[in-house]
């Protein structure tokens, strides 16, 4: 993800050199990998759970048809910032709040934010599109009073945010807002999380935030792929769905063993399969029958064995005993 760059963008790499062995790799570095694989520019997209959603006229999101979870990298959490000095406790305080890159995952998630907390008056102002780092160009308007906050999607422990935290004159901003209301039911994609105390330097207890899933997404099949799946389909320019064996080998290659969010879209070779039912104790009526009839006979022999003998066939036995 080009809003935070990090292992997460190496593990993903990885886990493609790996199930694309011998095959050669082109990596298109953009802040909205989600429009890209909409787009048919890319074959696979690192993106989290929210990019999966948008906001609508509706109170729920929209879901975004198209694209699939193939595999999870990692998890990315909220960060808000503001200068340790200013009187902001809440994001609600915050007017002009700073994200990275222009349609990337800060922003898309500072909005989903803001609606869901209905301070939507807010001003949320991406990053210039000339800047080499966003976050660096953030934080320096934050610190310049340009910016009254500052959020970040990112895996937590980022280096670039442990960085900006050793400086002192910065401070965390938790979030305990989001559990009031309806926002983990029309959100569900977006979920609860803390920033331990010892994950940045001067912090002074830990942080509530809420973050979402990092996952790799690829194209969802046409229902009729015939026609595309030749050795020339590449020269229709059309972008091939991945097949079942490549989403296992991702997997695979992937260090995650963590299951796919259930709030988006998932590849159906890794879909969760319901348990097989047991097979019945009987299985027809005719063996049910058969088996009865031998208990009954069971039961018939061991009576006769136990049995007492009738009174006049003991004397019989008696008298043949003592005439003998």
């Amino acid at each position: 993800m080009a809003d935070a760059l990090s292992g997460q963008s190496a593990t993903a790499l990885s886990a493609a050199r790996k199930a694309f062995s011998g095959r050669a790799l082109s990596v298109l570095n953009t802040p909205t990998p989600a429009e890209a694989l909409l787009d048919k520019k890319v074959r696979m997209a690192v993106v989290n759970t929210s990019a999966f959603f948008e906001l609508g006229d509706d109170v729920f999101p929209v879901r975004r048809e198209g694209m699939q979870a193939v595999g999870v990298i990692g998890y990315d959490t909220v960060h808000i910032l503001t200068r340790d000095d200013s009187d902001i406790a809440s994001i609600n305080d915050a007017e002009r709040i700073g994200v990275a890159r222009a349609g990337g995952g800060s922003e898309h998630v500072a909005r989903i934010l803001l609606a869901g907390l209905g301070h939507t008056e807010a001003d949320v102002i991406p990053a210039p599109g000339d800047v080499e780092s966003p976050i660096d160009a953030q934080i320096d308007a934050l610190r310049n009073g340009e910016l009254n906050a500052v959020l970040f999607m990112a895996e937590i422990g980022h280096p670039r945010i442990v960085r900006e935290m050793q400086t002192d004159d910065l401070r965390l901003i938790r979030l305990p807002e989001w559990q009031e209301g309806n926002n983990l039911i029309r959100f569900p994609f977006l979920r609860l999380t803390r920033i331990n105390e010892d994950t940045y330097p001067n912090m002074t207890g830990p942080v509530d935030s809420i973050g979402a899933q990092v996952v790799l997404a690829g194209p969802v099949p046409a229902a009729d792929p015939i026609g595309t799946a030749g050795p020339g389909s590449a020269a229709v320019g059309e972008v091939l769905p991945l097949t079942s064996k490549t989403v296992t080998a991702l997997n695979e290659a992937l260090p995650s063993r963590e299951t796919i969010d259930p709030a988006i879209p998932v590849s159906p070779i890794l879909a969760p399969r319901p348990k097989p039912e047991p097979e019945p104790i009987n299985p027809s009526t005719a063996y049910s029958v058969v088996n009865f009839l031998a208990i009954c006979l069971m039961v018939f022999f061991l009576y006769l064995y136990v049995r007492k003998q009738p009174v006049s066939v003991r004397r019989r036995q008696a008298r043949k005993s003592g005439g003998a």
